[in-house]
């Protein structure tokens, strides 16, 4: 296997890694902001549910820009547009008070994003990957990923540990994730 075809290889695997471990942390430091903000877990289901609502439409999105646009483009469009929400975001947020309806738009974009960009993601790998190597890349992928959801709770309670460490912080967490 070439140079090239090995750090193709690797980055597939490891962007949706480091984008889960992104993504797990925005969610555990969302808890934390409404429960410290409004002393109840109320708010978010409401942000969670509505937040769900954007997986169902990039769902159906999806496919008409994974079939009819470059899956390059579409990987790295969704990873720049999540990347200037959290950014902006972290600027926008009030940490000790926040506005409830900017937490719904940022999860609703975030979501949108990553609705798209996991299947766009996928799709391109027969592309990348030559054959013989599909199926271990597959398993690889599949096992990183997984690893993503353990190491993410403990990189996000190692975080809330910190003292003076808020939400704004844990949005630019993610938005590095996505570079």
């Amino acid at each position: 296997m070439t140079n090239h075809l090995k750090r193709t290889y690797v980055s597939l695997m490891l962007s949706p890694f480091f984008s889960q471990i992104g993504s797990a942390i925005y969610v555990l430091g969302l808890n934390w902001l409404i429960v410290k903000s409004t002393g109840t877990t109320q708010l978010l289901g409401i942000i969670e549910g509505i937040g769900g609502f954007a997986f169902l439409i990039g769902d159906l999105l999806v496919g008409l820009l994974v079939d009819q646009h470059n899956r390059k483009y579409v990987l790295i469009w969704t990873d720049i547009i999540a990347t200037l929400v959290c950014v902006v975001s972290s600027f926008l947020i009030n940490n000790n008070t926040p506005r409830i309806w900017l937490l719904i738009l940022i999860t609703f974009i975030l979501n949108l994003m990553l609705a798209l960009n996991y299947p766009a993601a996928k799709s391109i790998v027969p592309e990348v990957i030559n054959g013989n190597y599909l199926q271990k890349f597959n398993a690889l992928s599949n096992t990183f990923f997984g690893l993503a959801n353990i190491i993410a709770p403990v990189i996000g309670g190692v975080l809330l540990a910190i003292n003076g460490i808020d939400f704004s912080e844990f949005i630019l967490i993610n938005a590095a994730s996505y570079l």
